[in-house]
């Protein structure tokens, strides 16, 4: 049996997904509903810290700067909370539990 692209042809009566008319037609882009600051206020108040960073990152390589995530990222006082002291603890020996049965303590 062979087997055929079902993308290959668009069978007889089923209505085309864009007709041509349509792609011809100048789309003109929409005006954003909310300024790039607008954004970077939004993800630095609900935490989204990695997705700002990402915003800061490709800002400065287009060679654009926001004054709000510069402030954010510079300060090193936001980021100070970020690990529980608990994980800030270096322990300096390793707790180990006793094993029931290992590779060596089994007869193969």
């Amino acid at each position: 049996m062979a087997s055929t692209n079902p993308f290959d042809e668009i069978p007889s009566g089923t209505p085309s997904p864009l007709p041509l008319r349509h792609a011809k037609e100048k789309v003109e882009p929409s005006k954003p509903s909310k300024s790039i600051e607008e954004i970077a206020d939004i993800l630095l108040q609900e935490k989204l810290v990695l997705t700002a960073l990402e915003l800061h990152s490709e800002l400065l390589e287009s060679g654009k700067e926001l004054s709000n995530l510069r402030d954010y990222f510079s300060n090193p006082g936001n980021f100070d909370h970020a690990f529980p002291q608990a994980l800030m603890v270096v322990k300096s020996e390793m707790v180990r539990t006793p094993s029931m049965s290992t590779f060596d303590s089994l007869e193969l």
